[in-house]
């Protein structure tokens, strides 16, 4: 996962989501056959995922200390253009030391690896998220990731999009990452998966 900094909402066709409504049911995106049901550790969320992405899921207990609950998907993509989906359950004591508003000021910080006319912080924004009114915002990185060759790198140009939402004590992050020229390929499973999430906690 990474984390720190971000960027502007960017101009893009955001979908219903990311303009303050309640997430809707993806039209696009594996069929409804190739979706299975994820119960993360202690019951703390469920939500679909798709069979086609990779799921890195920790062993149970070994996260016991971390508080920090859930999975990271992996699409299946030429290496310089994967996307990756995080859903986590963040509790109280979590190892990052930080409540929902803790972690949204963190990554509504733009990093460092932007140039500096772009280092802006995030708009954030309000939505609701399986019936509990949540943060939503954008931020934009750079990475350098393997291309074709050995020892080659390309830099990339990743978009993450994120929602916080609360839980008692805790919070859940859902969080998109995908390469900016990719991003509409991958948010119908990202937008999917919300729309399928159930919060525990």
């Amino acid at each position: 996962m990474t984390s720190g900094g971000l960027a502007v909402v960017l101009s893009l066709a955001l979908p219903a989501l990311w303009a303050g409504a309640p997430p809707k049911k993806a039209s696009a995106g594996p069929s409804k056959d190739e979706w299975v049901s994820f119960v993360s550790e202690e019951g703390s969320f469920k939500c679909r995922i798709p069979k086609k992405w990779e799921a890195n899921v920790p062993p149970p207990g070994s996260n016991a200390l971390s508080r920090i609950f859930g999975l990271d998907l992996r699409s299946p993509a030429a290496k310089d253009d994967v996307a990756t989906i995080s859903v986590r359950y963040y509790g109280q004591g979590n190892a990052l030391r930080q409540d929902l508003a803790g972690f949204v000021r963190a990554n509504a910080t733009p990093p460092e690896v932007l140039p500096p006319s772009e280092r802006l912080e995030a708009a954030v924004g309000e939505v609701t998220v399986a019936g509990r009114l949540s943060k939503r915002f954008d931020r934009k990185s750079i990475e350098y990731r393997r291309s074709g060759e050995p020892g080659q790198e390309s830099k990339v140009l990743v978009l993450e999009r994120f929602l916080v939402v609360p839980a008692g004590e805790g919070f859940y992050e859902l969080r998109l990452s995908s390469p900016s020229r990719s991003i509409k390929a991958h948010q119908p499973v990202f937008d999917r998966i919300v729309s399928s999430f159930k919060p525990g906690k």
